[in-house]
C-alpha cells in the first residue's frame, strides 16, 4: 500500500509541476516577446553562426594562452555555455563578451550550470567558493570580461581542487 501511494503522489506532483510550468514558460515567452528580447536573441544567435566562420576546437584552442589539459577544460567550458545559450560550440570565440554569452542563456540556467557540465563532462571537480569569489572580483567589469577570462576564472577554481592533477 505504501509504494502505491508514493507512485500516486510522485505522479500527481509531476502533473502538478507540468500544469504550472506552462505559464511560466508562456508567462516568459510573452516578457520576451514585448521586451523585444526573443529578437534581440535570435539575431545574435544568428551574428555568431552566420556572421563569422565557426572555429573548430583546434583554432579555438590556439587562441587561448593555456596548455595542456587546461585546454580540455576550457573546450568543456565552451561546450557547456553553447547548450545553455543554443548555439554549436564553434560559433564561441574566445574574445566574445560573457555578457552577451549570459544574455543568450536559457533564464533557468547560471553559472552553477556551467560549473556542473563542465565537473561532469571531465570528472573534475571545480570550488564554487573559489570559483564566486573569484567571479565577484570581475563581475563589476562584466561588459569587460571575455570568454578567455572567464575560462580563466573557472580553470583557477579548479586548479585547486580537481581529482587528478592537471598539466
Amino acid at each position: 500500500m505504501g509504494a502505491a501511494m508514493l507512485r500516486f503522489f510522485g505522479k500527481a506532483a509531476a502533473f502538478l509541476f507540468q500544469m504550472l510550468s506552462y505559464p511560466l514558460l508562456f508567462a516568459n515567452w510573452l516578457f520576451g516577446a514585448i521586451s523585444g528580447e526573443n529578437r534581440w536573441i535570435r539575431e545574435q544567435q544568428q551574428r555568431m553562426m552566420e556572421g563569422r566562420p565557426p572555429l573548430a576546437d583546434a583554432d579555438f584552442a590556439a587562441r587561448l594562452p593555456i596548455q595542456g589539459e587546461q585546454i580540455r577544460i576550457c573546450l568543456a567550458i565552451r561546450d557547456a555555455l553553447a547548450v545553455d545559450c543554443g548555439l554549436p560550440k564553434t560559433a564561441i570565440y574566445p574574445d566574445d563578451g560573457v555578457a552577451v554569452l549570459f544574455r543568450l542563456m536559457s533564464p533557468w540556467a547560471g553559472f552553477l550550470d556551467i560549473i556542473f557540465r563542465v565537473e561532469h563532462a571531465l570528472g573534475i571537480t571545480v570550488s564554487v567558493r573559489d570559483f564566486q569569489k573569484r567571479w565577484r572580483e570581475a563581475e563589476l567589469r562584466v561588459g569587460e570580461v571575455s570568454f578567455e577570462e572567464f575560462a580563466c576564472i573557472v580553470l583557477a577554481a579548479a586548479l585547486g581542487s580537481t581529482r587528478r592533477p592537471i598539466t
